[in-house]
């Protein structure tokens, strides 16, 4: 309502003033929104609102000055530079009680509005401060679980963008920070056969395993768990390596096949060489009466009863612990001694050793009988492998001071990846009349060595078998 005072009578302007100030009387005191006033930093004045608000008596706030409440944030600064270039301002500010309680206001300001002092005007304000300030901590508890896990976590975008990985997946990737930003996922998603819009049109999680060949040429397997459009247009993808595991699961398998076999080979053997004793013990008696025509049939038997006992013993090897003495022997030595034992077959099958290895003694920890075992079956493998002829090479090297490594390259006709999985496995064989025991019983020695035997092959090209052996039996394996 506009009213005008230039006809008024001096008594009517008075009484219009007092009104006036009455009702801003009402409304300052009255009023649920606190309001001060303030001069030169200092309040001066502060309705009921505001003393409640603060928990302080007007008296009290006198000693206070307005900066003593506000952080000064910059929200602050933004505030009362408009309010000193225009006049007036409005703005959200943090507000702090004597307490220490803080809040988000919003405060309306006013210059000059009484005899040089300012006004002041709080509201309630949103919950924006507040929200900003739990986001921050949000975001800083998903960065601490985001650097700490465990697990490698990888964040990327709809165009298979690395946009951040945490130290545990870079580790397990084997990347570097110069190498974070790229298509690994792409190529990731390529390698498990999952289409790009087929990964983009699902909506919550897609798991499965794939294989990355590392810069050392080691290949590792990874299992995966997707979430698609976890937050801000990102996919989250949870890293963990199963290399090992697979490894132990392998073993486990082999092991547990190991007893099996075992329990079966120890039933066998006591129903067979009963008999077989028995035939071999007849055919010794009668062999002496029987005409010179039919010897060679006799030669035959005989020899065919000494592959049934050979095989009888293999069994036996595998179904009862073996009485393991250790001693320490010069493995040089014992490789000798065997391609002496396996010289005359090299020869009928025209096949040369070539030694790579030094005549000085290298010393290890060992049964010698059971190693000469491991290395007549590999060799003979070797010599049947190759029915043209040929080198079979034979090295014998230290690692690093603790192992020793064996190798038995021979030129044969190599084998694939899936043969090589196999080869240990009872009765898995690639020859015409083998029984798949001799490379089982050659694995099982070599772990009872705490040892391992590494195999490389290709097609056409021929076969290496690696075996590496501790130098020294640790004491609870002796």
């Amino acid at each position: 309502m506009n009213t005008s005072y230039k006809n008024c009578s001096s008594n009517e302007f008075t009484k219009v003033l007092a009104e006036k100030e009455r009702l801003f009387s009402i409304f300052y005191e009255k009023s649920s929104d606190p309001i001060l006033f303030w001069q030169e930093g200092m309040i001066i004045s502060a309705n009921p609102a505001m003393c409640i608000m603060l928990g302080l008596s007007l008296a009290d706030l006198h000693k206070y000055k307005l900066d003593d409440f506000i952080c000064k944030d910059p929200a602050y600064y933004a505030t009362f530079h408009a309010l000193y270039l225009n006049g007036s301002a409005e703005g959200e500010v943090t507000f702090t009680t004597p307490s220490g309680e803080s809040m988000p206001l919003k405060i309306k300001l006013n210059q000059n509005i009484l005899d040089d002092c300012h006004l002041a005007i709080f509201y309630p304000a949103e919950d924006r401060v507040f929200r900003d300030k739990e986001l921050a901590e949000s975001e800083n508890k998903f960065r601490n679980l985001f650097e700490g896990s465990l697990e490698g976590l990888v964040l990327w975008n709809d165009q298979y963008e690395v946009v951040d990985m945490n130290p545990a997946a870079k580790e397990m990737l084997g990347v570097d920070q110069d190498t974070v930003i790229g298509s690994f996922i792409k190529d990731s998603c390529k390698d498990c056969k999952l289409e790009r819009q087929e990964l983009k049109d699902r909506i919550g999680r897609v798991s499965g395993t794939f294989k990355l060949k590392q810069k050392n040429d080691i290949e590792k397997t990874f299992e995966f768990s997707t979430l698609h459009q976890v937050f801000s247009q990102l996919n989250v993808t949870a890293l963990k390596d199963i290399s090992e595991r697979l490894i132990l699961e392998e073993q486990l398998r082999k092991s547990e096949t190991l007893h099996v076999l075992g329990e079966l080979a120890a039933g066998v053997a006591h129903e067979v060489r009963n008999p077989l004793t028995a035939l071999k013990g007849f055919i010794q008696l009668l062999e002496g009466s029987v005409q010179e025509d039919f010897s060679m049939y006799f030669n035959v038997i005989t020899t065919e009863l000494e592959r049934i006992e050979s095989i009888i013993n293999e069994f036996l090897f595998l179904s009862k612990p073996q009485a393991l003495c250790f001693s320490e022997e010069d493995i040089c030595s014992i490789m000798n001694q065997t391609l002496d034992l396996l010289s005359a077959q090299a020869v009928l099958h025209n096949i040369q050793f070539i030694k790579q290895f030094s005549e000085n003694p290298i010393n290890i920890t060992c049964v010698p009988n059971q190693l000469k075992k491991v290395f007549i079956n590999m060799l003979k493998n070797a010599i049947e492998v190759m029915p043209d002829g040929g080198f079979i090479c034979i090295h014998i090297q230290r690692i690093e001071d603790e192992h020793i490594k064996v190798s038995i390259i021979d030129q044969g006709a190599g084998m694939d990846n899936d043969k090589m999985k196999k080869l240990g496995e009872p009765f898995y064989t690639t020859k015409e009349r083998g029984t798949g025991l001799g490379l089982m019983v050659t694995y099982k020695i070599i772990e009872e060595h705490s040892g391992r035997i590494e195999v490389e092959s290709e097609v056409g090209k021929g076969t290496a078998f690696h075996v590496l052996l501790p130098i020294v039996q640790k004491s609870n394996d002796i």
